[in-house]
């Protein structure tokens, strides 16, 4: 499991050593902010979060079944093993995005599919969507301060029952089950921000008078080019996703797909990798072993122009090559 370090907070003059150098209107935007290092993460395993401590039960309610499942009282909104379902749904959304970032768009609402054509608007737009992940890695449950942020909420929200629980069940072994964990309904309602839920459906986007959000959405949810813009434009809240890991914590799992063979144990091994490709590749090396070929030693023999090959070597790797 992970190893937080418990580290005091870092002061504003720290936090604000660590933005990014942009235009004046870009003040209070994550565009101030560095990226997310996510293929460290992705190699590390977000430093394998435990999410029951992460994502505690109600102290003494953990009980055992006559089938030998542990059963448990959440003690805040998302559940431990919905909490390890939606990070998953989310890597796994990103992941597939790598491969055709028409994945996304098609999730997200259609007023921002002229910016989402946009390289520039694109990259922050996936960036909000890696701190999403973040947050929930780090036991930060849904704690969007951006526009683009919640709408990848709701994208993975959206997407919670299509990709269901069997996908993932190395990762929520032995979590005990709650009666919440497939109360996807219930965690929309209050966690979701539901003006961008009017969004999505396509309906004029007003400010709600919901005392469910502790903000108050004062951009135009509309304009996707705001959608980058902090509703708390505190250092603290902006620098809130940052995941500490540490490489030794990292064990045979994949984060990103949900597989069981190791991302890392994949680029770590370069052998195992060139025998799937050219197993894949229908490589006629992979039937049988390539004799060992040595070239014959190579004099060099001074001159005007600097070093060239004798005649008798050139002879002698044209007898060797013919062979």
């Amino acid at each position: 499991m992970a190893s937080f370090a418990s580290q005091p907070a870092p002061s504003d003059v720290d936090l604000k050593s660590k933005l990014k150098k942009t235009a004046k209107r870009f003040e209070g935007t994550y565009k101030q902010v560095p990226k997310v290092p996510w293929t460290e993460l992705l190699v590390n395993h977000f430093g394998n979060p435990d999410w029951v401590t992460l994502y505690p039960l109600v102290e003494g309610s953990v009980k055992e079944d006559a089938e030998g499942q542990l059963w448990g009282t959440p003690k805040s909104l998302l559940p431990p093993r919905t909490a390890c379902k939606l990070f998953h749904d989310g890597v796994y959304i990103l992941d597939k995005c790598e491969e055709n970032v028409k994945f996304m768009q098609d999730r997200i609402p259609e007023a921002c599919h002229k910016q989402f054509k946009k390289k520039q608007w694109r990259k922050q737009f996936f960036e909000a969507c890696r701190r999403v992940c973040c947050r929930l890695a780090i036991g930060l449950g849904f704690k969007p301060n951006c526009v683009a942020e919640d709408v990848f909420i709701h994208a993975i929200l959206n997407m919670s029952f299509e990709l269901g629980w069997n996908r993932i069940k190395e990762f929520t072994a032995g979590v005990p089950m709650t009666e919440r964990d497939r109360d996807f309904a219930r965690v929309h309602k209050l966690a979701a921000n539901e003006d961008i839920l009017a969004l999505t459906k396509g309906a004029d986007a007003a400010p709600s008078n919901s005392k469910k959000t502790t903000f108050n959405l004062d951009i135009k949810v509309r304009d996707p080019k705001q959608w980058f813009k902090c509703y708390e434009a505190k250092l603290s809240t902006m620098f809130d996703h940052i995941v500490e890991v540490h490489p030794d914590d990292a064990d045979a799992w994949s984060v990103s797909t949900g597989s069981t063979m190791s991302t890392a144990s994949q680029s770590s091994s370069p052998s195992r990798r060139d025998k799937l490709r050219s197993e894949s590749m229908g490589s006629a090396a992979s039937d049988y072993d390539v004799p060992n070929f040595v070239l014959p030693s190579i004099d060099e023999e001074s001159g005007l122009g600097g070093s060239k090959l004798s005649a008798s070597n050139l002879a002698a790797l044209a007898e060797q090559l013919n062979n």
